[in-house]
């Protein structure tokens, strides 16, 4: 599991996610927001997808706007979604995502729902590079 959950965080939930690349770090910081979402994210079946671009300036802008796009895919159209697959590609302007959701709508029966993640906040949020590939830190407003 490359993410950690932060305990000293109150009224809010915090995390660190990592992966050796821009991709697997987008991957592991929206399976942590998913956990948070949802008790039981194993059981989340890919039975629609929705493809999207995303563009910011900065990988930091890009997490942000994944992680928003998942809430707004819950709160749009009533889904809980996963990136299925994540394509980056950088430019001296920005950097840009390729990303095919996968997941379905929510259903209370069969959907262990966890804390409702409000938003996504600038408050102690982060992307480095590092030796190992990318971390990020997380704050979500419960």
């Amino acid at each position: 599991m490359p993410y950690q959950f932060l305990d000293n965080i109150t009224a809010d939930v915090a995390f660190r996610a990592w992966g050796d690349s821009l991709e697997s770090l987008l991957e592991a910081a929206a399976d942590a927001t998913l956990a948070v979402m949802l008790s039981n994210p194993g059981d989340l079946a890919a039975a629609e997808s929705v493809e999207v671009e995303l563009r910011s300036p900065d990988a930091e802008g890009l997490l942000r706007r994944l992680l928003q796009e998942m809430l707004f895919l819950r709160d749009t159209r009533g889904m809980l979604v996963r990136p299925a697959e994540i394509h980056v590609t950088e430019s001296a302007e920005e950097v840009a995502a390729a990303v095919r959701f996968a997941g379905e709508p929510i259903d209370r029966r069969k959907h262990d729902l966890g804390a409702e993640v409000k938003a996504v906040t600038m408050h102690r949020f982060r992307v480095v590079r590092t030796a190992a590939g990318w971390e990020a830190e997380v704050l979500l407003d419960i």
